[in-house]
């Protein structure tokens, strides 16, 4: 049986994110939620206007990791993004996001994603 939905869970991707000073990629996912994305961190928030909140009420979860496995923006574009397709995320360094259900990780290679094997961080989505 086919699916009539599409399996697509990101629906844009905003690079470069300029109303901070920290480089931010922003990822808007099907349903309304927009993951951020920073060099050494992501959070998840309920939508694009919680991510100027203040108080932080609309953030449903953040992890970040080592400034060893930093992601370094593209030399041309300035993004942390290179591509995306339905729950994968492809970063420069060769760094990748799998979105699951359950989960959002981050890990060194799309190998590793792909096997889910050594995960850098790690946020529930629950």
């Amino acid at each position: 049986m086919l699916l009539s939905e599409s399996s697509e869970l990101v629906i844009q991707h905003l690079p470069t994110w300029q109303t901070t000073p920290v480089l931010i990629d922003l990822i808007f996912l099907k349903g309304g939620p927009v993951l951020a994305i920073s060099p050494t961190s992501f959070s998840l928030y309920k939508n694009e206007k919680s991510i100027q909140d203040p108080l932080s009420n609309g953030l449903i979860s953040s992890a970040n990791w080592n400034s060893s496995q930093e992601i370094l923006p593209c030399a041309d574009t300035n993004a942390l993004v290179k591509s995306y397709k339905a729950g994968v995320i492809h970063l420069t360094n060769d760094k990748t996001i799998l979105i699951t259900p359950v989960a959002i990780q981050l890990f060194s290679s799309a190998g590793d994603a792909l096997h889910n094997r050594d995960a850098i961080a790690h946020l529930n989505i629950n």
